[in-house]
């Protein structure tokens, strides 16, 4: 937007003066989708995926995206993995960060909802679905491992997802203390239980 202001001087000479009032920037970003095409957050483009976040105007809103936030850093920091080659977890969006993990597995999602809190595996396309439908085919093996039992759940829709998950109601965990314990803990027998499983199915399919 461009404002133009008229003057006249003494001599009646018409002076002009531009001026930009209000200064516009285009900024990109792209929505990232889960897995059944619902928005899950906005990224901008030009930041690293694990630094992006959501957009927020509502000054509440911030204040509890600020409040996650700082939630989320002080689990990074605090968690420690029994596991040598295990990377420490990145931020992803708000309220939730990611655990890396080899192929197919990518990474593991530890978060928080309204209700719950928990840690989960995605696993999706030919290999990922595969290796889901090989762990459920331990799954009582495995769920005398991971302390609270494992959930395995199909994509109704018959297409080719899996998810392994492991969640606890908010109202057991009375303040952030208790489920930072909770996350590191649990983070740290999953990261443990599965590493070994994921270096046992590459070997298979080597």
């Amino acid at each position: 937007m461009l404002e133009i202001q008229l003057w006249k001087d003494d001599q009646d000479r018409t002076l002009i003066v531009p001026s930009v009032p209000v200064r516009t920037e285009v900024i990109q970003q792209r929505v990232v989708m889960t897995e059944t095409g619902r928005p899950l957050r906005i990224e901008n483009a030009s930041d690293d995926v694990a630094e992006a976040s959501e957009q927020v105007v509502d000054p509440e809103q911030a204040k509890q995206r600020t409040s996650n936030r700082i939630f989320w850093q002080s689990f990074i920091d605090t968690v420690k993995f029994d596991h040598p080659d295990q990377p420490l977890p990145r931020h992803g969006g708000n309220n939730w960060v990611r655990v890396p993990l080899p192929e197919p597995v990518k990474w593991m999602t530890a978060y928080r909802s309204r209700d719950k809190l928990g840690l989960f595996l995605a696993l999706s396309d030919d290999e990922g679905f595969a290796f889901y439908e090989w762990l459920e085919g331990q799954a009582d093996a495995l769920r005398q491992e991971s302390g609270p039992p494992l959930t395995f759940e199909q994509d109704p829709s018959g297409s080719n997802k899996g998810q392994v998950s492991l969640t606890v109601p908010k109202a057991e965990l009375v303040d952030d203390i208790a489920q930072l314990e909770w996350l590191r803990e649990r983070a740290n027998r999953l990261v443990t239980l599965f590493r070994p499983l994921i270096s046992r199915w590459a070997d298979q399919a080597a």
